[in-house]
């Protein structure tokens, strides 16, 4: 068991624990790294001098590394002598999954060997597994839910209903979508269990910590003071933190990214921040998407 994370779930027989990551790369050629974003690159680094060009590794980290900005799987690329890498992800919940509610995630990896074999090992009868090969549009969706979930924790900590929330994911599938596409990904996977189911399942999760830090940070706590009591590793942080950079740096209009950013890093009020929101002009509801041929079309 894992009482920490999975507290009265029974992990099954055949998982070994260990920290010997020497004795896993030589028994292992397909890693799954699970660790929170700010600490991947470390991991990776330990993991460096027994991995090689045998070996797979994916990641189901829904972050992505500031300064320079990269997403996993470039960080994988970088750190690691590996060049089979992909990401599983999608719209799970641990404690659902633990109890085999049904489930489903999408691995994504332009190598065309790593679906089969993470198919092979990871579906079952509760947990269906997809594929892609848009590695950008899987790892930005998962990336990007975790900011939204934190703007859904200001609704909720305002006690606004159900119109403002669609309004919310809506417009932040929006927002992915956007910031995908300048980032190299296809708009159809942000319509699928990477984008729009991902982004579903994180602001309806009433457990999110994502939304737990949203509905504090609307209350006025530190954000140092939340994530300290928390003492979990908060990975949309960092991710609102890298995006907000690069939108700056590309001129890409976020508008909800930046709010959730005023409120983590500038204190800025929630009230001030919503007012500015819905203040915003509006016009064709694709805007920002100009260009990319849509079923309509």
């Amino acid at each position: 068991m894992n009482n920490r994370y999975l507290p009265d779930v029974e992990l099954g027989p055949s998982i070994e624990a260990t920290t010997d990551l020497r004795q896993v790369c030589q028994r292992c050629r397909l890693l799954l790294v699970a660790v929170p974003a700010p600490s991947t690159k470390s991991l990776l680094r330990q993991l460096a001098p027994w991995v090689g060009l045998d070996h797979v590794i994916i990641h189901s980290v829904k972050g992505i590394e500031p300064e320079p900005l990269r997403r996993m799987s470039e960080l994988i690329v970088d750190e690691t002598t590996v060049s089979r890498v992909g990401v599983l992800t999608g719209p799970n919940i641990v404690a659902e999954v633990s109890q085999r509610e049904p489930s489903g995630a999408v691995v994504a990896s332009t190598d065309k060997t790593v679906f089969p074999r993470c198919h092979a090992i990871f579906h079952t009868r509760y947990f269906r597994v997809y594929g892609t090969h848009d590695v950008a549009g899987a790892e930005i969706g998962g990336a990007f839910s975790g900011i939204a979930a934190i703007a859904i924790g200001v609704v909720d900590a305002m006690g606004l209903g159900a119109g403002s929330r669609a309004l919310l994911v809506t417009r932040g599938l929006s927002e992915m979508q956007r910031l995908g596409l300048t980032m190299g990904a296809t708009l159809e996977t942000f319509s699928g269990l990477a984008g729009m189911g991902d982004l579903v399942a994180s602001c309806n999760n009433p457990r999110s910590l994502n939304r737990e830090l949203g509905r504090r940070v609307a209350k006025g706590e530190q954000l140092a003071d939340i994530v300290a009591d928390l003492a979990r590793a908060i990975e949309a942080v960092q991710t609102t933190k890298a995006v907000q950079q690069y939108a700056q740096r590309h001129r890409l209009d976020l508008p909800i990214v930046h709010a959730v950013f005023r409120m983590l890093f500038e204190r800025a009020k929630v009230a001030e921040v919503v007012a500015g929101l819905m203040k915003l002009p509006t016009g064709d509801e694709r805007a920002g998407l100009r260009g990319i041929p849509t079923a309509g079309d």
